[in-house]
């Protein structure tokens, strides 16, 4: 979660002489600040990252070349920045890249700085460049706002159904401080709002002309858009009879009148608050159904070849996925990681997976993988929902002969884990979308004894600091080594199991851990 917005006017900065060696420190000084700040480790990474591309290009490309470099954040009345300010000559590149988009990628003299500033933008899409000469400072300025403010909480509101206006004038003034208050002297008027406008809670008295309260309540069970919605009766009728209809009716409480300020408004707390944990679990169930359907845990053989998958869900959310496409050859794996975390990247997970099935369905061909991730890049650049976001992906086609071929657009690599260690493949592309026309590389891998490894970044960067990342990618690499020869099934489990234990259940990210070897 967010924290509090910080105090308006909040500032820290730190300089460093403008050498690429120093970045290092910078980078030290914001995480830490970013960790006083409350920023979760997903949010904070991301931050860094793009922090530290930036000041890269300022400090690679301003002609003439700076001397010192300034990175501050700052707290304003409309979010939190970051500044970069150096005291070079402008980045010019900087300002073609803003005016021109990610077009400039395909033509650029600083094709990689330009794919990293494109990244860069889509992480955190509102920045400016301000040259010295138009600064106050008299320095370049690069701003980046890095979270804007988060608006004031939105007032409960209570729909008030009573035909006695002496009544709602009361209730009226027991509420409206704490309370958005829509009063209507009958329930048909009532029902009429209610049928296109959201409330937190009904109140309604019984024994009312035309349509009853006990009526409406019925009225409102029954529209889905409405039947969720808490209800609490505010009665005169003191009669048993009554009250047991009220209960057959599902409705939250039951309030006898005259009723006290205090009294009302304990119960709308109550209710409230169950409700919305009533919301809550559903929307994890949901969550977790959807988690379970993007990212299944399998344990399959095909062909030669033995698959096994275990994933971990960050609380937050998250945007890994994984799927596979069989024809009568071969069979194609695919795993990705939607950049970013929370609903927004479990929606595009969901997006991306739908595509990547759609595509693979659609050439229903034995494609080779960097054939597939050339098709899959070029759909997402054409695609105004796909490429709202970043996502890096792996593929492998597996072959009914034994045949195996991987290749990757912008993620991990994957590990081949040997008889003498844990390796790097050499093998590795272009984020897709980011570039037009885009090929991909792809390795022939003969398995042998060996076992392949694939696995998305949170697997490896979970961590309050860099070394802790750092310990937790050597910790991933030793236990899998270590477990060679053990059966792969087993394997899976016990490496997950060391996951759980580093992050204690709290990774801010998916993580999600293929294998794969032949049978033996």
């Amino acid at each position: 979660m967010h924290s509090p917005n910080l105090p308006i006017g909040t500032s820290s900065s730190f300089s460093i002489s403008a050498r690429l060696a120093h970045l290092k420190d910078a980078r030290a000084w914001l995480d830490r600040i970013l960790l006083q700040a409350n920023y979760p480790l997903v949010e904070r990474q991301n931050v860094v990252t793009a922090v530290s591309e930036l000041a890269t290009n300022v400090i690679k490309h301003g002609s003439p070349s700076a001397d010192t470099v300034n990175v501050e954040f700052r707290v304003n009345g409309e979010g939190e920045y970051i500044i970069i300010r150096d005291n070079g000559g402008e980045f010019k590149d900087y300002a073609t890249f803003a005016q021109a988009g990610l077009e400039v990628l395909n033509n650029s003299d600083l094709l990689e700085s330009g794919m990293g500033l494109a990244i860069t933008r889509q992480l955190f899409p509102n920045q400016r460049y301000v040259p010295a000469v138009a600064a106050v400072s008299g320095l370049n300025e690069l701003w980046i706002v890095v979270r804007e403010r988060q608006a004031a909480a939105v007032r409960r509101s209570v729909a008030l159904v009573d035909d006695d206006a002496a009544i709602r004038q009361v209730i009226e003034y027991y509420l409206t401080g704490d309370y958005d208050v829509i009063s209507f002297s009958d329930a048909t008027s009532a029902m009429k709002y209610l049928a296109i406008n959201s409330v937190s809670v009904v109140i309604s008295d019984i024994n009312m002309p035309d349509m009853s309260g006990m009526e409406l309540r019925q009225a409102l069970a029954k529209n889905p858009r409405t039947d969720l919605v808490p209800f609490i009766f505010l009665t005169g009728d003191t009669n048993l009879s009554t009250q047991d209809a009220a209960v057959d009716l599902g409705v939250d409480d039951y309030l006898v009148k005259p009723v006290r300020k205090g009294q009302l408004l304990s119960v709308l707390k109550r209710i409230l608050k169950r409700a919305e944990g009533v919301k809550t679990n559903l929307n994890n169930r949901l969550d977790e159904n959807i988690t379970a359907a993007l990212c299944p845990e399998v344990s399959l053989d095909y062909g030669p070849f033995r698959i096994v998958s275990r994933t971990r869900n960050a609380k937050a959310g998250g945007g890994d996925f994984l799927f596979s496409h069989e024809t009568e050859q071969s069979l194609l794996v695919v795993l990705g990681d939607i950049m970013g975390h929370g609903e927004q990247a479990k929606f595009f997970a969901h997006a991306h997976a739908g595509y990547f099935h759609g595509l693979a369905n659609a050439t229903n061909s034995d494609l080779p993988p960097s054939e597939y991730l050339k098709k899959l890049s070029d759909a997402i650049g054409h695609s105004t929902v796909l490429e709202a976001t970043l996502v890096t992906c792996v593929a492998v086609r597996l072959g009914r002969d034994g045949s195996m071929a991987i290749a990757s657009a912008g993620h991990p690599a994957p590990w081949r884990v040997t008889e003498s260690g844990v390796n790097e493949l050499n093998v590795g592309g272009t984020l897709p979308g980011l570039v037009d026309d885009v090929d991909y590389q792809e390795a022939e891998v003969d398995l042998d004894e060996d076992r392949l490894v694939l696995y998305t970044d949170g697997l490896i960067e979970c961590g309050n600091s860099k070394q802790e990342r750092a310990k937790l990618y050597d910790l991933m690499r030793a236990r899998l080594g270590g477990l060679r020869s053990t059966a792969i099934d087993q394997a899976a489990r016990l490496t997950m199991l060391m996951f759980d234990e580093f992050t204690a259940g709290q990774a801010g990210d998916d993580a999600t851990l293929v294998m794969i070897e032949k049978r033996r």
